[in-house]
């Protein structure tokens, strides 16, 4: 049982982190970091019996694969995102924190962001929070920097000057630069620079853009990422 609970807890890491795993590269992964081995038909015995419904990931072409691109051709258009780049590997401790759904890494370039906006745009601690979060959000989809703006135009935010507009955008490239993205199976587009071509590094737009801490759509009065982000 606890073996199953840990090729779960590595099944949904990995598809957060990478999007898309090959099962073999799950078996792979996980017998890196652990003493006790697993083969393919372990992760069968585990996962492929057993319905998937209530998990954010399924099982599809050898892979498993993050919900939210099983539909529409998302999932071989990240595919094609993908080929021939390396996996981000962490250490276990810092992999098994992507099993929560809503983990991200808090960087140096989002701890700047935040501090930006408490102390130019007198936010308090939960609101630059929140702000940054979803520029974060933002950051992991192919956007254009309206899409930044925006997170401050249905806050009601307004800028002060042409100088503080470019204060942000100099604060959110930074952190766009270092935001671990699927199409680089969890490399950061800085961290791939140089090891694969830089075209092709942004995962899929999302068909309508809902902020992580937006009242969810499905009127639960839930926040979006405590609700349905990952199960549209």
């Amino acid at each position: 049982m606890e073996k199953t609970k840990l090729i779960f807890d590595y099944l949904r890491a990995l598809t957060n982190l990478y999007g898309i795993v090959p099962k073999d590269k799950v078996v792979e992964i996980f017998n890196m970091q652990n003493n006790d081995k697993i083969d393919a038909i372990d992760i069968d015995n585990a996962v492929l019996k057993k319905t998937l419904d209530n998990e954010i990931f399924q099982y599809y072409k050898g892979c498993f694969v993050e919900e939210s691109i099983m539909y529409d051709d998302s999932f071989h258009y990240l595919l094609k995102l993908q080929e021939n780049k390396p996996y981000y590997i962490p250490a276990k401790s810092q992999l098994l924190r992507y099993k929560d759904d809503f983990y991200y890494e808090r960087t140096k370039e989002f701890r700047n962001l935040k501090a930006f906006l408490e102390k130019n745009l007198r936010l308090d601690d939960i609101k630059a929070e929140e702000l940054a979060e979803d520029i974060q959000f933002v950051c992991q989809t192919e956007f254009r920097l309206e899409d930044i703006f925006f997170e401050f135009e249905r806050r009601g935010i307004s800028f002060d000057s042409e100088d503080q507009v470019q204060q942000i955008l100099n604060l959110v490239m930074p952190l766009s630069n270092n935001t671990r993205i699927w199409s680089n199976r969890g490399h950061t587009p800085n961290e791939i620079e140089g090891i694969v071509n830089k075209t092709n590094m942004h995962i899929i737009r999302k068909k309508e853009r809902i902020g992580r801490n937006d009242p969810c759509p499905c009127g639960s009065g839930k926040k979006y990422k405590k609700c349905c982000l990952g199960k549209d």
